[in-house]
């Protein structure tokens, strides 16, 4: 591919999208009820691809995102698609950093997001990502 022949150090990642918000509209559009529905389907795409271009890795923005929808309490859409304003986009941050730096977020103590959320929701996003990235990677064989 052009990247591996003009840049051959460079790691190839792919950013993994997530599901539509369950119950709404949008995602009974597509044949889904749930996130966790779409999601299978979702991660199983984005696998495929991440094999068909010989990816370095993944990061798992759509496991993620799942997780917290799962777990209550965080607005985590705020449109049904995109990540909410405050922890959805936090999240997103926090999985990414993990990913690509190999460091462990929850020490972190970033917290200047496009919307206030308490310092109980940065410490469960937190979490949520740190646990997803790890279950993520154990899975991978990384």
């Amino acid at each position: 591919t052009f990247v591996r022949k003009y840049a051959p150090c460079a790691k190839l990642y792919l950013h993994e999208t997530w599901a539509y918000e369950s119950g709404t509209e949008r995602i009974r559009k597509f044949g889904f009820e749930t996130m966790g529905e779409m999601s299978k389907q979702v991660f199983e795409a984005y696998r495929k691809a991440c094999e068909r271009i010989n990816a370095d890795g993944m990061i798992p923005a759509g496991h993620a995102m799942l997780a917290l929808a799962e777990a209550g309490g965080a607005l985590v859409h705020r449109d049904t698609f995109h990540a909410s304003l405050g922890a959805g986009r936090y999240l997103l941050a926090c999985v990414w950093y993990e990913i690509l730096t190999g460091k462990p977020v929850m020490n972190e103590d970033f917290s200047d997001l496009d919307t206030e959320i308490s310092g109980e929701t940065l410490a469960r996003v937190r979490t949520i990502a740190h646990q997803t990235v790890i279950e993520f990677l154990g899975s991978e064989g990384k």
